[in-house]
């Protein structure tokens, strides 16, 4: 239960839990919380001694690793891509770790090479799969200079470093909203107006139900992903009536609404992006190979950014798409 469910150790203690237990049966007996904890590592040590045999087993392992935020702490994450011997792909979590600083390439690489290490896969990494923060560049650099390593890389290493395609995408798309920015700012304002107070959702709700509008929720924007960005604004469009209701009758609402050329241009915009949200989703599944597929999905990207590049498109479809091939072109 407290893996499963990720319970605090401290459950064990709690009355009603005991008591639970000796109702289910009597032959129960109470445990600490440092008990549990003893038995949750066991846990771990095991099936991480099976990971090893079954890593043991395969000659190529390719890797993934990132770091992100949690709260003030940093923690880095590596899982493992390979396929076992009936082919089928496996991907399994090799470290989960806070990182502490400085996070820069050496002190990375030197906790990359610790993960290596402790899976016995030194001489079977075939690929390491990471986003284009330059304290991966010298991470993966100074791996490559490791002797165990580079005597046994595919084309001495030319496919050792592979960029996050799906990062990239998110960038060069994050580069061409730019174009748009003063839109995007006017949308997320007028969405966090909305879900600033219970009545004006309650109130925008009802103009949604007399307009007979689906009921998509709206959506407030993780600005560092692109995607979550688009959902906010395909879905502030498909509203674009109901806000201007709402804007009638609340005079400090209507500055955020955006004006027919504005609502023109948005639409515009998210149909264009529409193939990147999903060539973004193809190539950022997990349970299935994506190698076979991301080259494909690059060149239809390409071709849409060429297509708004024409002489004949309109002036700012012109200029995120100039914006996002300087950036598609450079990686």
């Amino acid at each position: 239960m407290v893996l499963a469910h990720e319970y605090p150790f401290m459950i064990v203690e709690h009355k009603v839990f005991n008591e639970f237990l000796r109702a289910y049966t009597p032959y129960y007996k109470k445990i600490c919380r440092w008990m549990v904890r003893k038995e949750c590592f066991s846990v771990f040590d095991r099936e991480r001694e099976r990971l090893k045999g079954l890593l043991d087993k395969v000659s190529r392992v390719s890797l993934t690793t990132d770091c992100w935020w949690s709260g003030v702490k940093k923690i880095r994450y590596m899982a493992g891509h390979f396929i076992d011997k009936i082919w089928t792909l496996q991907k399994r979590v090799l470290s989960f770790v806070n990182v502490p600083p400085p996070h820069n390439g050496p002190t990375l690489a030197k906790d990359v090479h610790r993960v290596f290490n402790i899976y016995g896969i030194n001489d079977k990494v075939c690929s390491v799969t990471v986003d284009n923060a330059s304290s991966n560049n010298v991470c993966i650099a100074i791996l490559k200079k490791d002797h165990t390593l580079h005597s046994n890389l595919v084309l001495v290493g030319k496919l050792f470093h592979v960029r996050c395609c799906a990062h990239i995408i998110n960038l060069l798309v994050r580069d061409g909203l730019k174009e748009i920015e003063h839109i995007v700012e006017v949308v997320r304002e007028e969405v966090k107006y909305i879900f600033g107070s219970e009545n004006r959702l309650r109130s925008f709700n009802e103009h949604r139900v007399n307009l007979k509008l689906p009921s998509n929720k709206l959506v407030l924007d993780n600005n560092t992903r692109w995607n979550s960005t688009y959902v906010m604004l395909q879905t502030t469009y498909t509203y674009r009536d109901c806000f201007t209701k709402y804007g009638q009758d609340d005079e400090a609402f209507e500055r955020y609404v955006p004006n027919t050329i504005e609502w023109s241009l948005l639409h515009e915009v998210c149909e264009f992006l529409e193939v990147f949200l999903d060539v973004t989703n193809l190539i950022s599944g997990s349970n299935y190979p994506t190698v076979n597929l991301f080259l494909r999905e690059l060149f239809r990207i390409k071709e849409l950014i060429n297509a708004q590049l024409d002489e004949n498109s309109k002036k700012h479809m012109k200029n995120m798409a100039t914006r996002m091939a300087l950036k598609y072109d450079k990686y």
